[in-house]
């Protein structure tokens, strides 16, 4: 008899749902791949059962072609022939170059075979167990590789936004998991993100406890009872259930015809038609393993047992819900633990394979300098060092370019195999969202390091891998100056494409600003020009937004004579308890700051001066003589200071004056380094203590934190504000100051979640005092990647509006995803 609560409370959420339907993998009981002609036959059969009408629908596990790397399963279009609804499944453990292959595959069944096959999809499964194979029983049973909650959420949102717009948008999106993940509490947001719940549940492997066929029953609803504790009332299907009719005994389940009909008239009947199910199984996907059979047609023309529905009517409950270990498809991992184990039985082994790439091929495409640098090389590591490893990308092969041919071929290639793609320039870029990355094909950009003046004095080509101090110096050296980054080991890419702030903004406006043209090789392998005569809306987005859209390969950029051989500059350090001084004076300096001078300050520890306390390092800079650099600086120079120095120097010396050299800690590779970048109009010297007293205590109290530092950016901004808001995706034209915090630490996973929490205390105490507490403006070249696309690309409307509307024409699959993604 069954637990009556649990069976009740169940049939509460199923309300009118009505469809019932089995699974089927992708491949033939001898692991051959299944065909069109396959399904179809199977569909038939399902149809046609005799005494158990009304199996129309098919669960499936990938949208995968079986030997193909991203066609449609041939199984949408033997359902539209035999009238058979799908719950499309996408198969998320074996990582986001699979997954992407999924999307693809199923957006070109949506695409070709339209709303024959669209309005068959009563859903889609993003994943099958991974969160159980990913948890610690997984792991303790080797039950192969899964997906973190954050990874199948992701999953869960990626799909939605590739649907958007299609047929498909709005189809219910769930996910399938054993009852024993989806209570753990680290996939709550699963749960939450998902339209439904699937629940696997195979009482006949519950040897743990009493598994005869007379606890069946019950042991499986106080099962599905626990999932729907976590479903916030939203519907719980019955995605994979059954029992052998042949098989090894597990505790006191035995596997027997007579015990499969037992389970489906007391089990079977009690659900079908009055909740979604899809039974374990029509016949069983690979005959490899051949010990145990779940099929009701094993040779797929008889049945094992009467399959006549049995409607049960008793629903008494002889005692209370018992604890049940992890059912799912435990069978398939008990059986055979290993990835590719689980796979095969599945039906999905074909997967396995396409991580088997063939490099050759794509080097035999390649211009005679470039190179690709696989994991097991001696050079690899080099070739993937960046200037922070916290939340790097997980790199699969690095693709070292040297022509824009060389960038088309690698992004053809990895598109062709499903293989997600990063450009890098500098490898100075640190987000969040760089962690998405799994298994990327980094397109190196380094090769493509030239600067180069053209006849007309006024522009100069640059590549797209050039880096800062090659340009800088270059330029320099050929009389020339323009608008860059400053620190020296960054990409002149990377900033300019988020706008990019430098020494010369006030005189000129932004790196991305000097952008007369680019050339760009689009997500799907075409290269363009962008300019404002040339495709004006990619040429728009480039200037803000511009990681979001494609590889710049070379630059034409605006350059200018210089002015003055040497800058001059004073350098102040002050005790912490000058700040309000000093701040308030800053504010007036800046309301009349000309085009020529920058303030750049930082809040850093110098044991030396004040053990207890940062100080004030404080900077005047300017492009022009000493004599009015010291006289601008005189009002700071009052303040009482512990020392100061001026002097001049070239322009290309100004990035080590400030600590932002390829050999200063700007560059120093080896660290974590977390930012919570903010622009502002002014200081507020309340907030700002607070700032600086919560270094001080955190620098005290965790000694291991005590090289962070706070830089303050006071850049003129007169350039910057000459051009028209609209003219640009860069957002923040109105702000005075850039600030960001330094969290840095050696590498220590135990202090992540401290160090950001520091970090966000920090910009929130300038948050707060800077009169919208509610709308954060983050420079992109500097997000953390917590922050709201809104605080990052523009709390206007019709800027997001806008970019969105490109990102689906220039990049309609969400290909450049990887650093602060629109998307």
């Amino acid at each position: 008899m069954f637990f009556r609560g649990a069976l009740t409370a169940s049939l509460a959420t199923a309300a009118a749902a009505q469809i019932q339907g089995f699974n089927y993998g992708a491949t033939n009981e001898d692991g051959s791949c299944r065909t069109y002609d396959d399904f179809l036959g199977y569909f038939n059969t399902a149809k046609s059962l005799a005494g158990a009408p009304g199996f129309a629908s098919a669960r499936l596990y990938t949208s995968i072609q079986c030997g193909t790397v991203n066609d449609p399963i041939s199984a949408y279009q033997a359902a539209i022939d035999t009238d058979t609804s799908i719950l499309v499944g996408l198969w998320a453990s074996a990582g986001r170059g699979v997954y992407e292959n999924e999307l693809n595959a199923l957006l070109r069944a949506a695409e070709q075979l339209g709303t024959a096959f669209t309005d068959r999809v009563v859903g889609i499964s993003v994943g099958s167990e991974d969160l159980y194979r990913s948890s610690p029983d997984g792991v303790a049973a080797n039950a192969g590789v899964g997906a973190t909650g954050a990874e199948i959420e992701g999953y869960i949102g990626w799909l939605r936004d590739w649907v958007r717009g299609t047929a498909l948008e709005g189809k219910p999106v769930g996910h399938v998991d054993t009852w024993t993940a989806w209570v753990r509490p680290e996939n709550a947001g699963v749960a939450a993100s998902a339209d439904w719940l699937g629940h696997n549940s195979f009482p006949y492997f519950e040897s743990t406890k009493p598994n005869a066929i007379e606890q069946a029953a019950e042991n499986f609803w106080s099962a599905v009872g626990n999932t729907e504790s976590v479903a916030g009332g939203k519907p719980v299907y019955v995605t994979e259930t059954g029992w052998p009719h042949i098989g090894p005994q597990q505790g006191a389940a035995v596997a027997s015809v007579e015990n499969a009909r037992t389970y489906w008239s007391q089990v079977g009947c009690a659900l079908f038609g009055q909740r979604n199910v899809w039974w374990y199984t029509l016949l069983d996907a690979n005959t490899a393993q051949t010990d145990i059979s779940f099929g009701v047609t094993p040779a797929g023309s008889s049945t094992p047992y009467n399959l006549n529905f049995k409607q049960s009517t008793t629903r008494e409950a002889q005692k209370p819900v018992m604890e049940v270990v992890a059912a799912g498809v435990a069978w398939a991992l008990n059986k055979a633990p290993s990835t590719q184990k689980v796979l095969t039985r599945l039906g999905l082994s074909f997967l396995a394979t396409q991580t088997a790439v063939p490099w050759s091929d794509l080097s035999a495409q390649l211009s005679s300098q470039a190179s690709i640098v696989l994991p097991e090389e001696p050079s690899f590591a080099g070739n993937i060092s960046r200037w922070r490893e916290w939340h790097a990308p997980d790199v699969g092969a690095v693709v070292n370019v040297f022509t824009e041919s060389d960038v088309q071929a690698a992004i053809r290639f990895a598109n062709e195999r499903g293989l997600p793609f990063l450009a890098r320039s500098g490898g100075h870029g640190a987000t969040e969202s760089l962690h998405a990355a799994k298994d990327v094909v980094v397109v190196d950009l380094r090769g493509r390091n030239e600067v180069r003046v053209n006849a007309d004095g006024r522009t100069a080509t640059i590549g797209g891998g050039a880096d800062v101090k090659k340009v800088v110096n270059e330029l320099w050296v050929a009389g020339k100056q323009t608008v860059t980054g400053i620190c020296e080991c960054v990409g002149i890419s990377a900033p300019a494409l988020g706008g990019g702030h430098g020494w010369l903004q006030g005189q000129y406006g932004l790196a991305s600003d000097q952008v007369v043209s680019a050339r760009v090789v689009l997500p799907d392998g075409e290269a363009v020009t962008a300019s404002e005569e040339s495709n004006p809306d990619l040429f728009w987005a480039l200037q803000g937004a511009g990681h979001n859209f494609g590889i710049v390969t070379e630059w034409q950029y605006r350059v200018y004579d210089v002015k003055n051989p040497e800058w001059s500059f004073e350098i102040l350090i002050y005790l912490g308890d000058e700040l309000e001084k000093v701040l308030e004076l800053t504010n007036q300096m800046m309301k009349t700051q000309p085009p020529e001078i920058i303030h750049w300050m930082y809040f850093v520890n110098i044991p030396e001066i004040d053990p207890k306390r940062p100080v004030i390092w404080y900077a005047i800079i300017h492009d022009g003589p000493l004599d009015k650099t010291l006289n601008y600086a005189k009002p700071l120079h009052d303040i009482p200071h512990v020392t100061s120095e001026s002097g001049s120097a070239p322009m290309p010396d100004l990035a080590d004056k400030t600590f932002m050299g390829v050999d200063s800690i700007g560059c120093a590779n080896g660290y974590t380094g977390l930012r919570y970048p903010i622009g502002l109009n002014t200081y507020d010297l309340p907030a700002t203590r607070r700032v600086f007293d919560d270094i001080a205590d955190m620098s005290n109290r965790m000694p291991e934190f005590a090289g962070s530092f706070f830089l303050l950016e006071g850049y003129s901004t007169h350039g910057v504000k000459a051009r028209n808001e609209r003219a640009s995706a860069f957002p923040h034209r109105d702000d005075e100051i850039l600030v960001t915090s330094y969290v840095m630490y050696k590498p220590n996973a135990s202090l992540d979640a401290i160090a950001q929490e520091h970090g966000e205390k920090l910009r929130g105490h300038l948050l707060e005092a800077s009169g919208d507490s509610e709308r954060l403006r983050a420079y992109v070249n500097y997000a953390h990647g917590v922050e709201s696309l809104e605080a990052v690309y523009g709390w206007d409307r019709w800027r997001l509006e806008r970019l969105r509307e490109l990102k689906g024409k220039w990049d309609p699959l969400n290909r450049m995803r990887f650093y602060n993604p629109i998307v």
